[in-house]
């Protein structure tokens, strides 16, 4: 411990005292070590009150001195008593500010231990989970906290404390890349993988949600809000969700016919969420329920503000109402023995004002007993059946809603249930009643398939038919099946183009890709803009980027001053350049030609997958048919209608290229 000379070297002993009243004192260390520590934290604030505490705390300072600016090689780690461990291996330093920058890596960390935070805010229970986080975190003036690097969150399971059900969970939330900023007041992610999620959907009978009133209220004394409150809102922006093997419990009691479904093995996307852009995120998700039944969500929506914009549909397919028994008793007081239900539920919102399209296609169900217990309703539901049923057995009712989400009386418009001849499908040919007959399924039309734009898999209701159809043509060896193929020049001509362009894409990112730590979003963009310019060599990037430059809002307080620059709305732009690439691709006819030929092979391999592996003489007999175009607008399904001969199978002649349109 010496006086500082001017330099800042310790200034001879026999000059200490006069030197000292002119700069002052340095101190300097040659190392600074805490070895095997324990901290305790405990926040008494709150009820229950927060514990935290830590074991075999070991920090290294080396080289520490009072020298302004300087900073010092440190090392630090400590057990979390709560499960996990902390690491860090950087610099600090102390004067004038406090500063610190280095690696930092959290391993398990349990984040059950900040249930007594959270529950302040959320009627939650944090059950489980485990953060891992390996990157380097900053702290300095102007920059209370910064992060760059991964971070993963392992068997995560959040519960509703109110009902004590599950709520959210996952088995695995990796993301490659974050980029977070306090200092910039910015979240930047890669794209958001999502192993195993779980959740819990439930609307009630009066259209509240299990997700309403989660949020605890406040006491009036907080109803004010506090300063920070006016601050401008962190700017956000993540490159997209993908989620796998999902499963979802979603119930509907506000329906007439009450819904619930769980939906397995879910995968699909979700597209880039940025609260700096005005595109909405795309969704497009599925999932199978029970057996054969099969869950689509797709549609768009704001993720930031989904009251401005909304317009989400979700579609179940071929689902076994009997397991609704226990509803239909509840409002009608009958059991249900039997039946396959298709639901669409169509929800679109545009500032404020909803309009929600509920369509329910109900086949082949009948009533079961009289239920005479208290609480259980009682409708004429036999009758009501008879009446709705259409010569095909089919129910086809519309249910309309509509009002002001912002609204807090909102409610369900009137509902009107119909009683008409709708035929959903295009009804068999009598063969197909026949067989349908045959198998106990008659009422099913076995003749027509439904395949999604631009592919050739076989839908698991699909599957199930043809299963069906091989069984019943077993009884039936003398007849032949004719399968050809279907191709719908709009909707799988973009269909195709859109999977053209995108593996193109993918190709041109893995050409790109610097092997940095980069943000997907700029690889993302660098490739667009190189396909762009191939495609369109006289066009150039800055008379695009002109049409999506956005003025940001400005801050409060900044009224009157200057406005800010325009930004270009990147988001907005890249899906721009998407979208004219898509345009530009041409489609062949050849290709038309062999995704038809892929939809009659697919389905021609499920029939004799149905007959079984041991007794290929089970299998029906089949003849190809030709290829043959149908009518199709872009998004919507491509049908293929099977035929029955009693023909000897012969090989069909070549079809004619066909005209792409």
């Amino acid at each position: 411990l010496a006086p500082a000379s001017e330099d800042g070297s310790p200034a001879a002993t026999t000059d200490a005292a006069t030197h000292a009243q002119t700069s002052g004192w340095t101190a300097s260390l040659e190392r600074f070590g805490i070895s095997g520590g324990t901290v305790n934290y405990s926040d008494r604030a709150i009820e229950p009150a927060g514990e935290l505490s830590a074991q075999n705390l070991s920090v290294t300072v080396t080289g520490p001195d009072t020298q302004p600016g300087d900073t010092f090689p440190t090392t630090a780690e400590l057990t979390l008593t709560s499960g996990g461990a902390v690491q860090f291996d950087g610099t600090v330093g102390f004067l004038p500010d406090t500063v610190a920058q280095g690696q930092l890596q959290v391993t398990q960390m349990a984040l059950a231990v900040i249930q007594p935070w959270l529950q302040q805010a959320l009627h939650v229970k944090l059950d489980d989970g485990a953060l891992d986080l390996d990157g380097e975190a900053r702290v300095g003036p102007g920059e209370p906290a910064a992060y760059q690097g991964k971070v993963a969150i392992k068997n995560f399971e959040l519960a509703d404390s109110r009902a004590q059900q599950r709520l959210v969970g996952w088995q695995a939330m990796d993301i490659n890349r974050l980029e977070v900023s306090l200092g910039k007041n910015s979240l930047q992610s890669s794209q958001v993988q999502l192993t195993h999620p779980y959740g819990r959907i439930e609307i009630a009978a009066d259209q509240s949600t299990n997700l309403d009133g989660l949020l605890v209220a406040e006491p009036a004394a907080a109803a004010e809000p506090h300063p920070a409150a006016a601050s401008k809102p962190m700017a956000l922006t993540v490159d997209g969700l993908e989620v796998s093997d999902a499963e979802v419990d979603f119930s509907d009691l506000s329906l007439p016919l009450p819904f619930a479904a769980e939906i397995r093995a879910m995968g699909g996307t979700i597209s880039t969420l940025s609260t700096s852009s005005e595109e909405p995120a795309r969704i497009k998700l599925a999932g199978q329920v029970n057996e054969y039944g099969q869950a689509k969500i797709g549609g768009s929506i704001d993720a930031w503000r989904p009251d401005r914009l909304t317009d989400v549909l979700l579609n179940f397919r071929n689902i076994d109402i009997t397991r609704m028994t226990p509803y239909s008793i509840k409002f009608a007081g009958w059991k249900i023995a039997s039946g396959r239900m298709d639901l669409d539920l169509d929800y679109q919102i545009k500032n404020g004002d909803m309009l929600g399209k509920n369509k329910i296609v109900i086949r082949e169900m009948e009533v079961g007993d009289k239920v005479e217990e208290p609480g259980a309703g009682s409708l004429p539901l036999k009758l009501a059946i008879a009446l709705l049923k259409d010569p095909s057995g089919v129910i086809d009712v519309d249910l309309p809603v509509s009002g002001n989400v912002d609204d807090p009386n909102f409610h369900i418009g009137g509902v009107v249930w119909k009683a008409v001849v709708n035929l959903i499908t295009k009804i068999a040919t009598a063969p197909f009643r026949l067989l349908a007959n045959l198998v106990g399924a008659g009422g099913e039309d076995f003749g027509i398939l439904v395949f999604d734009a631009g592919s050739a898999e076989v839908s698991p209701p699909d599957r199930e038919q043809l299963a069906k159809l091989a069984e019943a043509m077993a009884q039936r060896p003398q007849l032949t099946l004719e399968v050809g193929g279907v191709y719908a020049a709009q909707a799988d001509g973009l269909a195709l183009r859109e999977q053209a362009v995108d593996a193109r894409l993918q190709e041109q990112i893995a050409q790109t890709q610097t092997g940095g730590e980069e943000l997907s979003t700029a690889v993302r963009r660098r490739a667009l803009e190189a396909l762009f310019i191939q495609a369109f060599p006289d066009a150039t990037l800055a008379s695009v980027q002109a049409g999506f430059m956005r003025v940001p809002e400005s801050a409060p307080g900044q009224e009157g001053k200057q406005p800010p620059a325009p930004q270009l709305d990147e988001t907005a732009y890249m899906e721009a350049l998407r979208q004219r690439l898509i345009q530009n691709e041409p489609v062949t006819g050849a290709a038309l030609h062999s995704l038809a030929q892929a939809r009659a092979n697919a389905i021609v391999a499920v029939l004799q997958q149905g007959a079984g592996a041991q007794d290929a003489a089970a299998a029906p007999r089949v003849e190809r048919g030709a290829v043959e175009e149908v009518e199709a607008g872009p998004g919507e399904p491509v049908r293929l209608e099977l035929k029955v001969t009693t023909e000897t199978p012969k090989e069909p002649e070549p079809a004619p290229a066909p005209n792409p349109g």
